[in-house]
């Protein structure tokens, strides 16, 4: 009995060493994981707020041209005809969080914490589906008597109006979640 000790110790210590080394590995992937998922929170946040400069300008556009549409009475008119600057919409990622998710890695983090990261995450998706809808009003190919131009260009306004508040609330969210859980 005597004999078989050491071996016992032996296995015992492998275990311990082999426990610590998956330990080891998996904080590893976790912290990667979260510092690229904090620096692509950054970046995001980044173009929302030089977005946010760019776009309430377009609210302004959006009045000035409408209001001016009386002098195109009886024209048919599309955007292309105007002097339209355009839209401007974050480039806004997930690759950090979608790499961490197929690897398993978001299994680690606090219920909180991957609470807000997917309530952060399901704003962008809502986001891109907003954005769509506004390019999709702008730039249609129709042709637009002055009236429904003018329509459109208060529907466009209220579109954007809702578009700059998502984007503010999105960026609330990333200094939020950037004041809670990263790093100073």
């Amino acid at each position: 009995m005597l004999e078989m000790l050491p071996v016992i110790l032996g296995v015992l210590i492998a275990f311990m060493i082999n426990n610590w080394n998956e330990n080891y590995k998996s904080e590893k992937k976790f912290n990667l994981a979260k510092a690229h998922i904090i620096q692509e929170i950054k970046s995001n946040k980044g173009e929302c707020e030089k977005i946010l400069k760019v776009q309430e300008k377009r609210n302004e556009f959006y009045r000035i041209y409408r209001d001016s549409l009386n002098k195109f009475q009886s024209k048919k008119l599309s955007f292309a005809q105007l002097p339209f600057e355009g839209i401007n919409v974050p480039s806004i990622s997930r690759t950090a969080w979608d790499a961490a998710n197929t690897s398993g890695v978001t299994s680690d983090f606090s219920f909180e914490e991957l609470q807000m990261l997917t309530a952060i995450y399901e704003m962008q998706e809502i986001l891109d589906d907003v954005k769509k809808q506004i390019i999709s009003n702008v730039y249609s190919n129709s042709m637009y008597s002055p009236e429904s131009l003018k329509a459109t260009f208060n529907s466009l306004n209220r579109l954007n109006t809702d578009y700059l508040d998502f984007i503010k609330g999105i960026s609330n969210a990333y200094n939020t979640y950037l004041n809670k859980f990263s790093e100073k």
